[in-house]
């Protein structure tokens, strides 16, 4: 969902007001996966779970400073129309490392129960 939304602000990146109601839905759904992930976190790691989630603030911290200095390459580079759809590649890369991750994590589960 956060993909399609990333593309539609770059559709409709100067055509007035879709383009706050596409930030808004951006804004929406964004926000809730953080707070959402936290969660999950906390049920899966529920004796580590405050390093867990002082792992996870860092992670998010890093990824915020990466993903700004990389955004400040494309506004100088290629313009502010051009944001939008780099933040849909990296949400594109981002769903399919952490799809990869869940999937070698079942093969492991399988694989210790099997044993």
């Amino acid at each position: 969902m956060l993909i399609l939304i990333l593309i539609c602000l770059g559709i409709f990146f100067s055509s007035g007001d879709w383009i706050y109601f596409f930030l808004f839905i951006w804004a929406l759904v964004g926000y809730a996966g953080f707070t959402s992930y936290q969660a999950r976190l906390a049920v899966e790691y529920p004796k580590e779970r405050g390093i867990v989630m002082a792992w996870n603030n860092t992670a998010l911290y890093i990824g915020i400073t990466i993903g700004s200095m990389i955004g400040g390459y494309v506004i100088s580079n290629w313009g502010y129309s051009s944001l939008p759809y780099v933040c849909s590649v990296a949400a594109i890369v981002s769903f399919v490392l952490s799809t990869q991750k869940v999937q070698e994590a079942k093969k492991d589960s399988a694989f210790s129960t099997d044993t």
